[in-house]
């Protein structure tokens, strides 16, 4: 609801005083020239439309803004991964532009490192050598991960399978674990058979 004034013969004073002095004093006295009268009058705006507007403006900030709306309908209580990959292709998006130019400012700063100390130190190193890598992480639903994973067992190799999965942050330690595991596990079963040799 938005209320305005009418003011009418209020002689020799502008609108804008008039207001001033009805927010301060609560009240206003003007100099009559006939018929003066001021007036409140109320516009009623209907609610609905404001909210449809509001709904539509929010869509648009995060279309614009290239982000994802966590409050949408869309994004559900349990979402399956390929609805996931869907809400975050914009984002998604913005993450690879983002890195594309950190990676150009990155190699930026490795060139004048490497000159700077080539000249300081009469050495011969190469920028260009050097190669920047910057991982995107995504939210998944791991339990469809796992199943991917299991389902792939034999069609992709194991370290392909350990980089998907999604307890792993590090491959070769996590190969170099399984290997130990499989020693120990060959080891015991070895001395368990021995003692039944005996």
């Amino acid at each position: 609801m938005d209320l305005y004034w009418t003011i009418e013969g209020a002689g020799g004073e502008n609108a804008s005083s008039i207001l001033k002095r009805l927010q301060i004093n609560k009240a206003v006295s003007v100099q009559s020239t006939g018929d003066s009268k001021i007036t409140a009058k109320q516009i009623e705006l209907p609610v609905a439309g404001r909210l449809e507007f509001l709904k539509m403006l929010r869509k648009d900030i995060f279309q614009f803004g290239m982000g994802i709306d966590t409050d949408s309908d869309k994004f559900g209580n349990a979402p399956s991964g390929v609805s996931l990959k869907f809400q975050y292709t914009l984002l998604d998006q913005k993450a690879g532009n983002m890195i594309a130019k950190l990676k150009k400012v990155i190699k930026g700063l490795l060139w004048y490192v490497t000159n700077d100390y080539n000249s300081k130190h009469n050495t011969n190193y190469n920028a260009y050598d050097i190669q920047v890598d910057i991982n995107k992480n995504m939210i998944t639903n791991d339990v469809e991960m796992m199943s991917m994973i299991q389902s792939s067992k034999g069609i992709v190799s194991d370290k392909t399978l350990l980089a998907a999965h999604p307890f792993v942050t590090d491959i070769n330690a996590e190969l170099q674990e399984l290997e130990t595991q499989e020693q120990k596990e060959l080891s015991k079963f070895e001395s368990e058979m021995l003692k039944y040799g005996n």
